[in-house]
């Protein structure tokens, strides 16, 4: 029966301890035309370094053609920690320092995005848990978006 009641007191207190990872300080999406008319995916994450470590795995980006995989490019990431002009006071983000960030960078092997654009544009996205701790919001995701919208020019004739 004592080991009962340790068993209950265990599992409450498990059940109500507030677990919440807030690693991720936002990010950007962007591509780039290469010369055969292909495009390379880049997605790039900031990440505050008291939190969990940045992902190294591969992460995808959604698009209107399905899952674009970008791997983790470790020669472009690292730590984007602020200097200062006195090195006493640096920040650094493997030291784990409060206001330390580390930029990851993931990118796609070369891909065809066949067609036009529609007039809404093609939105491609990327979406991961979780984010710091907001004040008056229960956001706890992250949903970074970028689109590709088709402008025309008009055509200007001379006679």
């Amino acid at each position: 029966m004592k080991n009962l009641k340790w068993l209950v007191v265990a599992v409450i207190t498990l059940f109500s301890t507030n677990i919440k990872a807030s690693h991720l300080l936002g990010g950007e999406i962007y591509w780039e035309c290469t010369t055969n008319g292909q495009y390379i995916f880049t997605l790039v994450l900031y990440r505050d370094c008291t939190g969990i470590s940045i992902p190294t795995g591969t992460q995808n980006v959604q698009g209107p053609f399905g899952n674009i995989p970008c791997t983790y490019v470790p020669a472009l990431s690292g730590d984007v920690s602020p200097d200062c002009p006195n090195s006493t006071f640096d920040i650094n983000c493997s030291s784990g320092d409060d206001g330390g960030i580390e930029k990851g960078v993931y990118r796609s092997s070369p891909v065809s995005l066949n067609g036009v654009p529609p007039a809404a544009g093609w939105v491609f996205s990327w979406t991961q848990c979780c984010r710091p701790f907001l004040v008056n919001t229960n956001a706890s995701s992250y949903f970074l978006r970028s689109k590709c919208i088709l402008i025309l020019l008009p055509v200007l004739l001379s006679h």
